[in-house]
């Protein structure tokens, strides 16, 4: 099928199958962008695609540069479509750091040598320069939320597993889920606390909500900082209309971005899928397509990267979830989700243990702490 014809097919499948009840696309529309498709919509598109060229889409091709509108889709599988993908040639990275991951070190011994990182029942505890250096990245991620208009909740490690049945957590996620010995669960993320502190809700306008928790998940190889079973997570929490998400979504990523920038720090900010995902689910592919995930991705030692936050849209998925509606229709929500031990360990990975070594803007911000707290 040639590109024009693959073009027709496709824009008529979106229109009179996907969006029967909704305003047409045109073929130069952004589909995800401006929210006309959503993952599970983003599925059923793939499978007709596959179905119509009669081959596989590779995984690789899954991606908002791909699938940004039907020209994009018809451009990269007509039969008279050149080889390459739309995009190959930028992965969808959005920013990146570079500075000198030849001399990353792993601080985890060193930690522990000075008493810095102990570990009680598979839980890890920071102490001295670390544990001023965590609360540092969460007081600033905490004051970006506040400068939004949001409010700022500290919520309980145990939550209710129909709150987590409700959120699709369990179904999706079954394998991560850590249980507690009340027949509730803790926490696997601190968000799901805010979408069910307004189940059945109706917002006059979008607002920003602040939340922190201690959360939990289960580690099959669970590694200090990194991976642990137990981590704190700072969340800023947007539910409104999709213009008011992406919004602050921006906001929030332009913040990060200069906050990397001011901390000298190696890494890249790229679309990603959710790692928790069930293999071959199909919900992680849904994601790459519709860039409803950003990861900020922080180097470590050996030129690995681990992921210290994440920018997450939803369309109305919770909003249809949990009954929260704006203007008659299922709110938009998406949130931005900062792991503050995750900081710690890239930070002190590529700036050591030596305080003296560190950043004059992290210094200057902890003599602040120091001078406050002793007043």
């Amino acid at each position: 099928m040639t590109t024009a014809e693959l073009e027709r097919t496709i824009l008529a499948f979106v229109n009179d199958t996907l969006l029967r009840d909704r305003p047409n696309v045109t073929a130069a529309d952004r589909l995800f962008e401006d929210g006309h498709l959503d993952s599970v919509r983003v599925l059923e598109l793939i499978r007709f695609i596959e179905t119509t060229i009669g081959r596989r889409v590779p995984d690789r091709s899954i991606r908002l540069a791909t699938f940004r509108s039907v020209r994009a889709i018809a451009r990269t599988f007509g039969d008279d479509a050149s080889a390459a993908t739309p995009g190959d040639e930028d992965a969808g990275t959005t920013y990146e750091y570079h500075t000198t991951p030849e001399r990353f070190t792993s601080p985890i011994a060193e930690l522990r040598a000075n008493g810095e990182l102990s570990e009680s029942g598979g839980v890890h505890r920071l102490a001295g320069s670390a544990a001023q250096l965590a609360e540092f990245f969460d007081a600033t991620f905490a004051r970006w939320g506040q400068e939004l208009g949001a409010d700022d909740v500290a919520a309980p490690e145990l939550i209710a597993k129909a709150t987590l049945e409700r959120a699709g957590f369990i179904a999706d996620f079954p394998h991560v889920m850590v249980e507690a010995a009340d027949g509730n669960a803790y926490a696997p993320a601190a968000c799901y606390h805010r979408y069910a502190a307004l189940v059945g809700a109706t917002l006059e306008r979008a607002v920003v909500l602040g939340v922190r928790a201690s959360c939990r998940r289960a580690e099959t190889t669970p590694a200090p900082l990194e991976r642990a079973i137990r981590f704190t997570m700072r969340e800023i929490v947007t539910l409104g209309g999709r213009q008011d998400v992406e919004r602050v979504q921006h906001r929030l990523l332009r913040r990060v971005d200069r906050f990397v920038t001011m901390l000298s720090l190696d890494g890249a900010i790229s679309p990603a899928s959710d790692p928790f995902f069930i293999k071959d689910s199909g919900q992680a592919l849904a994601q790459q397509a519709g860039a409803l995930k950003q990861e900020l991705r922080l180097s470590l030692e050996h030129g690995r990267r681990v992921a210290v936050a994440s920018f997450n849209r939803h369309h109305d998925y919770f909003g249809r979830r949990f009954a929260i509606t704006m203007h008659g229709a299922p709110a938009h929500s998406g949130c931005v989700a900062f792991g503050i031990e995750r900081w710690v360990l890239a930070f002190l990975t590529q700036h050591g243990t030596d305080q003296r070594r560190w950043p004059e803007a992290v210094r200057d911000a902890l003599e602040l702490r120091k001078a406050h707290a002793s007043h």
